[in-house]
Parts: structure tokens; sequence; C-alpha cells
């Protein structure tokens, strides 16, 4: 299928079966790793560049193998003996950071019971002798008597940085009876101990979604904060219509019925049921032969409603069905009580005319029709005795008749049948089951194989309930539950709970005292010792199905998840073909004070991201009714790696075996939304995952199996690998027998950029040179031919760096210039000699640390592949203030000179500025006294190793008090950003000047006047002041 261009935020292209011509992507050779009765894989990459995958074969045995970075299998595959002989499925597989693997499984038996192992995948002393003896750790989390089918089911696994595992599964068990048998998400930590080989439970089994809503196929995730994310797909804020079709020829009452939908004194009803737990039942109870059945308090004696009904205005309440519709005709004569097959074709035309319109537009030939609401998910449930035309006797050609229209009606329309039998008469039941499944123009009560050969043989996707007289709340609560569901995340801190003194190690983390469940919801970390630190959040919006999400985290606490989704299709129908979505949201933002309520995360502005599309949009979307297996993308796995760039696999249906697995990597960690082509990793026809030869699709969630393994390796190749089941031994040529598990390992890049030795860490001196040896390894074939590439240095480092670049080796050695010059690679080795050189003493400033990027591309810009180096420029500055002679006196009014040597025994030139003496600043740094002054130079220039001498002149002011003065001489480095002592580039020097009286002219004889004039006889007085 080609890609549609689908968001403005990225482009899609076109599958692409070789991406090794555009060298961005390189799928390896496909591994053939098992064959026969197959359940998984699960799949882990590590830091040694391996993989290893846990899977069930042949229903017994527990199956593990590494695959080693070469591509060949380091060890297995071999059972890994444990759980004995009885059935086991739904394997999963987590890795924690210490390279141990946590496994779970579902073991069946006379209980059905969820199993731990954990294990050091590199401690097997023997890898070759098919036989796998680790060092691990063994445990059951729970078992459950099997009351319910499928009781735990669809587990996942997280393993944190502390060794220990979290589990998440669905569950029906429901000891208070508060959930009326809806699955729930439930949850276990898991503590392996190495020493006595048991593994024990610290939190036990323990109910996350405490309300009446269908949740199921939980993932989970790990906060760098070991907090724990889980997320899970839910009926709360789903929407279904019900179309009630009743008998009204006597023999049947609508009491118990009204009493399951709207409650009674015993009882509650399924819209109340419904209203509390968050999603929305639109209902109308309608009478054949244009009679109200009478629900007490919601009868409304009245035809269909011309206005649809809505999460406002959601009850139609009891009417009369006017006229029923019968060989494309509206019925308008006769009686038609029992006719609930016309009756049934009425509802489904009204939704979907003969003529394909659909909602408002669609104009049935009756006077009456029922307005459907277009976002709900449409079921109608006939009730009756008797046969779909007239009553009994039944199987007559108006009744095969009746049927078949009603059939192709709903199923066209995508509208499900669930019919109601009150008669154990094999010739009625068999009937329904024709309308609920397809016909087989056979009576039987078995159970209806439909061949999708024809809209005929197609599957409705209904089932029949045999009623009676009986409740029927439980059959409606399950409906009410089978709109699209949303996608909700939960955010758990277990180890806040461990620290919890009211918490029994080994006990739920939930509380059952008192008839109702309550979970432990408030602060965790270091504010409370809460499990719970953020309740059940919708992080989808659309009544569409909205399923089998995964989900992973970026470093920076942004988790990322995809997800299958109809909302490209019209009806909200359980069949519409589903499509790849991808979304983006920032728990950071939230407040983990429990959030009782949840959250409301589009309330936070720029907290989540748009949906962005992955996978094709074909022609727009999906018409109602389609039911297209050819369209239908599902099924994805999503991993995150180290670099905070996204991996997504999905299956690729087809309505006969050209399924396909398909691949897409983001290529920018930084705005998360930028995705390069996708990839077709198995380019044969045949069935994979469970996919293929499905000519109609019924029930997708229903029926898509589980995703196929996807795992990155956290070395530094971040090398990828995708595993899946496959009907053919995983070449297409072979021939075609049993079950085959699949591995392609996917390369980053076909070219792979490596030092030859040491690890690109390089630490320098001023005006050093180093050189970096690299080998660029272009894994194309010998057929490949040549490829153009140029490099690309992305550093922030400044232009007193020198940068030169040497391709190739002897003759054939090419130095770039510019360094982004074009050259030619060949299939193999080709050398790269990278040599840098440091800032010279004199252009060193500070210590510089860098993370210059070495990426080389293709003639497109694409980067193929990249290497991040690790540069730091080592540069001391230790400068030095010292005086021969720190102390000297000075007279009054006098001056006098200090000798000052300055140093230098850093490893760069300096330039020493000390503060001016005439500014007010300046001044108060030197300490000097008002009316002295000071004659030094501004600034010198020092090289490494060097010191210099120069004089200070200090001059003292005749009025200045004898007595010690200390003045302060700061000499600061020019070159460091942030100067200070400790780091040697500033430093002072204490100056002690001695302030002594002036020992000559310190006397001073001052007249007023010097001559008087005076008589004989007379005295003059001359006034003298000293």
């Amino acid at each position: 299928m080609l890609l549609a261009s689908a968001s403005p935020l990225f482009v899609a292209l076109p599958a692409t079966a070789s991406p090794e011509s555009q060298g961005t992507a390189a799928p390896l050779e496909v591994l053939l790793l098992s064959s026969g009765d197959i359940d998984g894989p699960a799949m882990v990459g590590d830091a040694a560049g391996s993989f290893h995958v846990f899977w069930i074969e042949n229903g017994t045995k527990v199956m593990y193998a590494q695959i080693g970075g070469d591509g060949a299998i380091a060890n297995g595959p071999a059972p890994l003996g444990i759980g004995g002989v009885n059935q086991k499925h739904s394997p999963a597989l987590a890795i924690d950071g210490n390279g141990d693997l946590h496994a779970v499984w579902i073991r069946e038996g006379s209980q059905r019971c969820l199993m731990f192992y954990a294990f050091d995948p590199y401690s097997d002393p023997d890898t070759s002798d098919s036989v796998l003896a680790f060092d691990d750790s063994y445990g059951t989390i729970l078992c459950r008597s099997n009351i319910h089918i499928d009781d735990p089911a669809n587990p996942a696994v997280v393993a944190d940085y502390n060794g220990n595992a979290h589990v998440v599964w669905q569950d029906k068990h429901d000891p208070l009876g508060d959930r009326w048998g809806l699955e729930g998400i439930r949850y276990a930590m898991m503590e392996p101990n190495w020493t006595t080989g048991n593994a024990d439970s610290p939190i036990f089994d323990t109910l996350l979604t405490p309300d009446p809503s269908r949740a199921t196929h939980p993932d989970i995730a790990l906060t760098a904060a070991n907090e724990v994310v889980v997320t899970w797909q839910d009926a709360r804020g789903s929407m279904v219509e019900l179309a009630f079709i009743l008998d009204t020829s006597g023999s049947m009452s609508s009491g118990q019925l009204c009493a399951d939908i709207y409650g009674s004194s015993s009882s509650p009803g399924v819209k109340a049921i419904a209203s509390g737990a968050g999603y929305h039942v639109l209902e109308t109870i309608y009478g054949l032969n244009d009679i109200d059945p009478n629900c007490q308090g919601h009868q409304t004696n009245q035809r269909s409603r011309t206005v649809m009904l809505s999460p406002a205005d959601d009850s139609g309440g009891s009417r009369r069905l006017h006229r029923t519709i019968y060989n494309g005709q509206s019925q308008n004569w006769g009686a038609q009580h029992e006719d609930w097959g016309p009756g049934t074709t009425w509802a489904c035309l009204s939704w979907r005319d003969a003529a394909g319109n659909v909602g408002n537009l669609s104009n049935p030939p009756t006077q009456y029709d029922h307005r459907w609401n277009p976002d709900a998910t449409k079921f109608v449930f006939p009730r009756s005795d008797e046969g779909p035309k007239g009553g009994d006797p039944s199987q007559q050609a108006d009744d095969l008749q009746t049927i078949n229209e009603a059939h192709d009606s709903c199923l066209l329309g995508g509208v499900v049948v669930h019919p109601l039998s009150t008669t154990s008469s094999a010739s009625v039941n068999s009937h329904m089951l024709d309308l609920a499944n397809c016909p087989t123009g056979a009576v039987s009560t078995s159970p209806r194989v439909c061949s999708a050969q024809t809209d005929r043989l197609t599957d409705v996707g209904g089932s029949v309930y045999s009623v009676g007289s009986n409740s029927m709340l439980s059959v409606l609560i399950d409906v009410a539950n089978s709109g699209g569901p949303e996608i909700f995340t939960t955010v758990l801190d277990p180890y806040a709970k461990l620290r919890d003194p009211n918490h029994v190690r080994g006990s739920s983390a939930h509380d059952e005292s008192g008839g109702a469940y309550t979970e432990d919801i408030g602060w965790g970390g270091t504010h409370g010792n809460h499990f719970v630190v953020v309740n059940d959040t919708r992080i989808t919006e659309d009544y569409a199905f909205s399923t089998r999400q995964q989900v992973d985290l970026l470093s920076n606490g942004w988790f990322e998840f995809v997800w299958s989704d109809s909302r490209d299709a019209d009806g909200s129908s359980p069949s519409d073909p589903h499509e790849v979505y991808y979304k983006r949201v920032d728990i950071s933002a939230w407040d983990f004070s429990g959030q009782a309520g949840g959250i409301d995360i589009g309330s936070i502005q720029g907290a989540e991201s748009s949906e962005v599309v992955l996978t094709p949009v074909e022609n727009g979307g999906s018409a109602v009714g389609s039911r297209n297996a050819d369209v239908h993308s599902s099924q994805p796995a999503f991993v995150v790696d180290n670099d905070d760039l996204m991996h997504v696999v999905w299956v690729e249906h087809d309505a006969q075996s050209t399924t396909n697995i398909s691949y897409r990597r983001s290529t920018d960690a930084t705005s998360g939304m930028l995705f390069g082509p996708a990839y077709e990793i198995s380019e044969w026809d045949s069935e994979k995952q469970g996919a293929g030869n499905q000519l109609k699709l019924v029930d997708v969630d229903e029926h898509d199996g589980q995703p196929p393994a996807l795992a990155v390796t956290t070395d530094r190749l971040r090398t990828a690998a995708v595993a899946w089941v496959d009907n053919v031994p995983c070449d297409g040529i072979s021939p075609a027998s049993g079950e085959h598990i699949c591995l392609r390992r996917i390369q980053r890049s076909l070219v792979i950029l490596e030092p030859v030795n040491g690890t690109g860490q390089l630490v320098f001196e001023p005006g050093e040179s180093k050189s970096v040896e690299f080998e660029i390894d272009y894994r194309g074939s010998a057929s490949s031919g040549d490829m153009t590439t140029h490099l690309d240095w992305i550093s922030g480092m400044s232009t007193n760096w020198d940068i030169s670049m040497v391709v190739g080796s002897g003759q054939s050695a090419n130095t770039l210039s510019p360094l982004d010059e074009d050259f030619q690679i060949s299939p193999g080795a080709t050398p790269l000699e990278v040599t840098i050189t440091a800032p010279s003493k004199y252009a060193a400033s500070d210590p510089e640390n860098h993370l210059p990027s070495l990426s080389i591309l293709n003639e497109n810009d694409g980067v193929l592949n990249s290497f991040i180096l690790d540069i730091a420029l080592n540069v001391v500055h230790d400068i030095e203030l010292t005086a021969p002679q720190g102390s000297i006196e000075i007279e009054q009014g006098g001056s006098g000179l200090f000798s000052v040597n300055i140093s230098n025994s850093g490893n760069i030139w300096e330039e020493i500025s000390f503060p001016s003496t005439t500014t007010e600043a300046g001044r108060a740094l030197w300490g000097l006294p008002y009316g002295w002054s000071i004659n030094f130079v501004d600034s010198v220039d020092v090289l490494n190793g060097q010191m210099i001498t120069k004089n200070l002149q200090v001059r003292v002011p005749d009025f200045q008090d004898e007595g010690s003065v200390i003045l302060t001489l700061m000499g600061t480095s020019t070159k460091a950003s942030q100067p200070s002592p400790s780091e040697g580039s500033r430093t002072t020097l204490d100056l002690e000047v001695i302030v002594v009286i002036r020992r000559s002219g310190n006397i001073v004889f001052e007249l007023w006047d010097t001559e008087e004039s005076v008589n004989p006889g007379e005295c003059a007085d001359f006034r003298i002041i000293v």
C-alpha cells in the first residue's frame, strides 16, 4: 500500500521494499529462529548489542534465544526448563539496568496462573550445549480459579533501576461483585531473590480500575524516578446506541427489559451504571405494530424522533415502530407484531439506506425513521419467541428473505445485531444466528462459520442471547462496554507505598473494606507514601475505536505512545479498519498529588501534542460498513531508544495473504513528530502475526492478534530488531508448514562511523593537536556501487579550534576542503582521520567542554550515521601577586613605592587587569582613603611560566592621621568569563602603609599682618597661629 500525505507535521512516503538504496536504514538478513505452534514472541535489546527472544512453543515449552551483535545465534534456541507440561501462552519480557531479564507468561491447569521468571542471560556456563543454565529467580505472581475465561490475560512487564519488576494484566477478578464481570487492570510488583531463587511480591495483586468499565490490553513504562506509568484501553468516554425491536404479539413482556435499562428498586439499570462509570448509553425501545412497549416512567406513546440522541439528550424511551421494511418496501398493511426481521431491516436502513446514504441523509422507504447518532457504536436488539416474518411457523420463504435482507442491511451499515431469544425453538434460534452472524441455508444452532466470500456470507459480528424472562442486565452492560474505547493512563509510585508504615509487605495496595474498592491516592515521592500519584487520566479524545496502545518514555520526561485507531473511518463500528497513530504527552507538567479525578490534559497548555497518523489513509478514509481488510493497519509495537528516537512497527493487513510487517523510525528526537519512510521488512506473501486471509473485517479489537516484537539495543549502534510469527519459513520460498518465528535486525544505517581505537574522549592542552582515526564502514553489497557522501561537523566550538579531515589513505588520501566536500565510499571500510587542534595559549581563555557531532550524510543530506566526541580543553588559571616588602612607612604628605611581582603559573597567556584608582568603585576595591592616590599599571600581559615586576607608588595627603592603612591590590584575568580566586583567575595582595608624622616643615607660623605702626609709649600685638 502506498502512503499518502496525512499530516502537515511530516511527509508520508511510499513504503519502501529496499531502503538500502537510501542508506538511512539497513534491514539485514531474515533469521528463521523457530518453528512449531508459536505464541509470542517477546524481545528486548541490551547494552552489548544483543537481542533476547522469549516465546512459547507448541503450547508447553518456554523458549529462549540470544542473538549476538553480529546477527548470529549466541545461545539457544532452547527451553528454559520451567513450568512443566502445562499449557502456556502470553509471554512478555523486560530488561533491567543490570542486564537481567524479567519474563512473565500465563500457565493453564486446574488454575490459571500468572508466572514470573528473572534470569541473567550471560550466566549460562556453556552456550553450546543446548541446555540453558542461568542464575535465576522464579515464582508465581497469582493463580485464579477458572471462574472466568481469560482471567488473567494480556500481561505486560517492565523492570526498574533497582532490579525489580512491575507487572500489569487484565482480569475479571471481582470479589466484591462491583464490576459486573468486566475486565479491569491489575498490578503486582515482583522482587527477585538471587540467593534463594524464589521471587517475592512486595506489592500483591492490586486493582487499578475500580469503576465498572471494560479495561483491557495494558502496557507499562517507567519514569527516571521509578514511577510506573500504566496505559490501557477503557470503555470510559465511549458511546453506544441501542435500538430494541420488541415483539408485541402478547406473549412477550417488556417489564424486565425496562428494569434492566432504567433500573428498579432491586437493581440499578445499565443507564445508571454507565453514567456513573463515565460512558454513554443512548437507547430507544420500539414496539412493533405501532405499539409502545410501555416502559413505566419512560413511555412516550410516540413514533421515532426526528432528532438524534446525544450525551446531553440520551434517552428515546419506549416508542411505537410505525412501519417495517420488507423486500425493499415499507410494509403498510397487515399486522406486524412479530415482524422482528423487517423491524431490524428498518433500524439498519435508517442509518444507511439502500442507496448508500448515511445518517440524516438516509431515506428508507418509511415515513418514520430512526435517527442514529453518527459517533455512537450502533446495536440492534430484536426480541421475540417466534419467526422473523409474521411469527410461527418459521423457516418459511418470507422468513429467509427478511433475515437475508436484515443481515445485509445491518452488515453494510456496520450495525451489530444481538437477537434476544425467549424460546428454545431451534428453527427460530437458527434465524437469529443467521442474522447475528451469517445465513447458512440450513436450520442449525451450531456456531456459524462465515467465509466472507460475499456480503451475505460475512459475519455481522453479533451474538444471540437466550434471555427468557430473566434479567439481561449483564448482557446490556457487556454491550454498553463494547463501544469505541479510549486510551487511559495512571501513574503509580510503588516505592512510596513500600515506605508506608501501614503497608504489609505482600499485600495489595488497594482496600476492599466497606464493600467497595478504594485506591490509595495521594502524594508519593518525597512528599508522601501513597501508591497512585496520578489517577486515571484520558489521553485520547474521539468516539472511534482507540486500541492496543504501546507506550515508552523520553529522557526529558515526556511519554509517547502509538495506538490503533478507526477515526479515519465513518460510522464508529467495530468492523471499521484502523490506522496507527502517534501522540506525546508531557507528564512533567502534571502534579503528582494523586489527582483523584484524573487530569484534563487539554487544559494544560503545551502538555500534549496533536495526533499524527503513521500509516497510510487510503482514499481519504473508509466509508460506512466497508469492512475493508486491505486498508487495515494495526497491532503496533513501539520503542524509544537511548537517543530518544522512536521506532514503530505494525501489521499491514490484507484480505488475501499479502500481509506485511512495516517499520518506521523518527528522524528528530527534538520534535518527536518527524518520521522517516516506512519500510516493508517481510516482502514475501504470507500470513503474519495472525493477520491475512480475512476477506472482511468483523470485530477488529477482538480478532487482531498481538503486535510483532520490537526491540532496540542500548549500545552505540542502536540496532533495532523485529520478530514475528509467519506461516512460511521466513523467506517466501521454503515450503510452508506450521508457524515460524522470523527475526530481522535493522541497522540504523548502511553506513557505520566508528573510531578505530578509543572512545572519542579527548582532553587538550592549549595549542595541542590530536588525531582520531575513524572507519567508515559501508555495509552495502558488492553490487551496490559507490555512494556519494559528505561529512557534517556540528560543534558550537569557536573558530580558535582548527579541524581538518582526511578521507582515505596512501595515494587515495583526500584532505577535505571544505569539510563538507563530497566524496565517494565503496562497500567496505574507508579510513577517515580527523585532526583537532586546540586554541593556542594566546587564544584560550576558559576551560571548554564540547560534544561535537560528526555525521556522514548521503547526497540528499540524509544522515547516515553520527558519532559524538567528548572534547575537553584544559585551561589552568594560576596568577599570583607578591611583594618583597609588604609594608612601608610614608610621611604625611609624602609618597612611597612597593615593588610588586606578578606571576603566571597557569598554562595560557594572561592579561591581568587592576582596578581603577580614579573611580569610586575602583577606589573601594583598593581600600583608598580620601585624598590618597595610586600610580600603577592598568594591566599587564604575562606569559605562562613568567613573572614580571612593577612599581606601585602610593601618595599620602598631609592631613592623613598617623597610623596603619591596608591597601588591597586585586589582579584579575581578563580572559576568565567568571574570575574567582578558587580557579586562580583572580588574586589579591594586601599592602600595609604606615603613615608617620612629617619630620621637616611640619611646624608652620601664620600671621594676619606682619607690620604695625606704633607711637612712642604705645604697645603693639602680633597674633601668630602655630
